[in-house]
């Protein structure tokens, strides 16, 4: 089983060629990394560590794939370092 930042990394890379914009696959990764720390600082650790790494996984991704519906997820990039 791959690890959370092994599927971080090859979610952003994914992210990046389907957006293809300015932002590179470590702005991605630092995106998403944001959001991981968020979900552990909103669940905390202990609830998180009970999780596997493929649902953690799943849970961002449904999160960015309704980013991606509401056209939020470009100026949510513009202001990754305060999420």
């Amino acid at each position: 089983m791959e690890t959370i930042d092994q599927q971080l990394r090859i979610y952003a890379e994914e992210l990046h060629q389907y957006y293809s914009d300015q932002f590179s696959p470590g702005d991605y990764e630092e995106f998403l990394r944001n959001m991981y720390n968020a979900q552990v600082r909103t669940h905390g650790e202990e609830a998180m560590a009970y999780m596997s790494s493929d649902t953690i996984i799943k849970v961002i991704k449904m999160q960015i794939k309704e980013m991606i519906r509401v056209k939020s997820l470009p100026r949510l990039m513009q202001k990754r370092d305060r999420i």
